[in-house]
């Protein structure tokens, strides 16, 4: 990735500012798809927020993945506060290069972390390599809708443990979609990959249908 998150302040951040944003997302996802069951994988998950909306509302079995150590450990405490432990696997790996064998997955997801990578189009020559014919790649960002925008910039923006990431997310909110979009379609060209680019969940993604 080009840069790595500080672990706590993401933890914090999914849990106050985002609380709304990734059951959102999970309920759109298997509204739109209708995966419910087989293996999903949860690519550069953070502290698996998404991992668990999923698994809150499925029966799918879910790879928690993050290339930092101290994500992973934040990750499987969260996934084990929430009681799915026997649900959601944690590994710790770059998303470039995953441990996991060919045609592997029937869902793929990632939120948030696709803008980071160092590489898009090996991230997602690899997220292919490992779905399933016929599986789903979701990845991109968002925030669900938005309401749920509103309200996180708000808590941004006034709740002093976030002062910190204030600038950042200004500078999020500034880049044009027009840059995400350009972005991701050469990433997906240069990865010789058919997928679409969609507008939705107040937000930008990759869809990729194997």
């Amino acid at each position: 990735m080009k840069n790595t998150t500080n672990p706590h302040q993401m933890d914090l951040t999914a849990r106050v500012a985002f609380a709304k944003v990734y059951p959102a997302i999970a309920r759109h996802i298997t509204d739109k798809y209708n995966i419910t069951q087989g293996h999903c994988l949860n690519a550069g998950s953070g502290p698996a927020s998404l991992a668990i909306a999923l698994a809150q509302i499925t029966e799918l079995n879910i790879v928690s993945l993050d290339k930092q150590c101290n994500m992973t450990d934040i990750a499987r405490t969260n996934i084990a506060e929430a009681g799915l432990s026997g649900r959601i696997t944690t590994v710790t790996s770059e998303v470039c290069h995953t441990p996991f064998d060919d045609n592997y997955f029937d869902l793929i997801v990632s939120r948030g972390s696709v803008f980071f990578w160092e590489n898009q189009s090996d991230g997602l020559r690899e997220m292919y390599r490992v779905l399933k014919p016929g599986g789903v790649i979701f990845c991109g960002g968002g925030m669900g809708s938005a309401a749920i925008n509103r309200e996180a910039t708000k808590i941004i923006m006034t709740d002093d443990r976030f002062k910190d990431m204030r600038q950042f997310w200004q500078d999020r909110n500034c880049k044009r979609t027009e840059e995400n979009n350009s972005s991701f379609k050469h990433a997906l060209t240069e990865a010789g990959i058919n997928g679409n680019i969609l507008l939705e969940c107040s937000g930008i993604w990759i869809e990729v249908i194997k």
